[in-house]
């Protein structure tokens, strides 16, 4: 499923979902619950109680997005994954990373004190360095749709 995103006067906002491929688990996960109640319930019932485990399946996985921005906080400029924030003049040298290295970086090269957001079914993922000196986390860890936008808007952002 494409992300919403918006770009206008170094700012950029995404909000990262989930693909459209975690609707299959959740209809599996909907009919094995389905099959499993037919024996015990009638079978409209069990065909409700299917049809309404997976919609709440998939409507709980598109929810469990989050957003990425860069915006004016006070006037300052700060990035926010999820919850997260940043002044962008703590950042360090960024990363786009895919494929492979994406993998890499996800574990065997994962901080075990950096932040991190993971999405499944998004490719890309950006790798921030903190280098702020009072602040204990090292990298920010994160997966975005339109990572190269991102960058742009940051690097501006820093001049």
């Amino acid at each position: 499923m494409d992300s919403k995103v918006s770009v206008a006067s170094n700012a950029f906002t995404e909000f990262v979902r989930p693909s459209l491929w975690v609707v299959l688990p959740a209809i599996l996960l909907g009919l094995g619950v389905g099959l499993v109640a037919l024996p015990l319930i009638e079978p409209a019932i069990s065909l409700g109680l299917s049809i309404a485990v997976t919609l709440l399946t998939a409507l709980t996985f598109f929810r469990s997005g989050y957003t990425v921005a860069l915006e004016s906080k006070d006037g300052t400029r700060v990035l926010r994954v999820g919850a997260a924030n940043i002044p962008v003049e703590s950042l360090g040298e960024i990363r786009i990373v895919s494929g492979r290295e994406m993998l890499d970086e996800r574990g065997p090269k994962l901080h075990a004190r950096s932040y991190r957001r993971f999405q499944s079914g998004v490719k890309t993922l950006v790798v921030i360095e903190i280098t702020d000196a009072a602040d204990p986390t090292p990298f920010w860890v994160f997966n975005v749709r339109n990572a190269n936008e991102l960058a742009s808007a940051l690097r501006s952002a820093k001049s």
